[in-house]
């Protein structure tokens, strides 16, 4: 499994992902890495965040690059789409639907034609069908992404969220999942998709956004804590 988070920014769309791929050996969940790369350009202007277990992962990822940049990300989106499902539908045809597939998805972020930031889920579960997400954050994988940062999100989507601070609360979903997750972990990543271009955050950076976002963590939690002694 894995936890890929999109971000709407007024900066760009920050992407994330945890590092860890996972596999299941005579009925038990095993790591296979935690240094996977999960998060892929797609020609200049989009991205590709990959997630789900090993074998539907890289089933995804070795199909890449037959995908076709079109002016319109909704048109990738669909392209996307019908490739995969076709190809699983071959691959897997005996599990029969689409709800017995392996569970792997794919997150498609990138400026449509007219400026606008546009972000598409594909779950293989849903028969990869493309849905746009309308509003300013979302994430596919493990269901156990950081309850704080997402509530912050929640609020932050009613006005223009910074790059920095999108980043962070990025990467402080990531770290919430793993914390409840044993399929999440490992090395984060970050990329960032503008109207120019695709850019892979640095590993010296990426951690030093994970550090700051374990302090603000700490922060939080010693500010709960001396709320609830205070109030009592």
């Amino acid at each position: 499994m894995t936890l890929i988070v999109g971000v709407k920014s007024s900066d760009g769309i920050v992407l994330a992902a945890d590092g860890r791929v996972t596999s299941f050996i005579n009925g038990n969940m095993v790591v296979v890495t935690d240094q996977a790369r999960k998060l892929f350009p797609l020609g200049e202007r989009y991205a590709i965040g990959v997630s789900g277990f090993e074998n539907a992962t890289s089933f995804i990822v070795d199909r890449l690059p037959a995908v076709t940049p079109q002016a319109e990300l909704s048109a990738c989106a669909r392209e996307l789409a019908a490739r995969l499902h076709g190809d699983f539908s071959e691959h897997f045809q005996h599990r029969l639907i689409p709800q017995n597939w392996p569970n792997a998805g794919l997150m498609l972020v990138g400026y449509d034609g007219d400026g606008q930031p546009r972000i598409f889920g594909l779950e293989s579960q849903l028969g990869f069908m493309p849905g746009p997400v309308g509003r300013d954050f979302t994430y596919i994988g493990s269901p156990y992404p950081h309850t704080i940062a997402k509530r912050m999100l929640e609020q932050c989507a009613r006005t223009a969220i910074t790059l920095t601070d999108a980043r962070l609360l990025a990467v402080m979903m990531i770290r919430g999942a793993a914390d409840a997750d044993p399929s999440v972990g490992g090395k984060i990543s970050l990329a960032v998709v503008t109207k120019a271009k695709y850019e892979e955050v640095g590993d010296d950076e990426c951690e030093r956004i994970e550090r700051q976002a374990s302090e603000l963590e700490d922060r939080l939690r010693n500010a709960f804590w001396r709320e609830l002694r205070d109030g009592h």
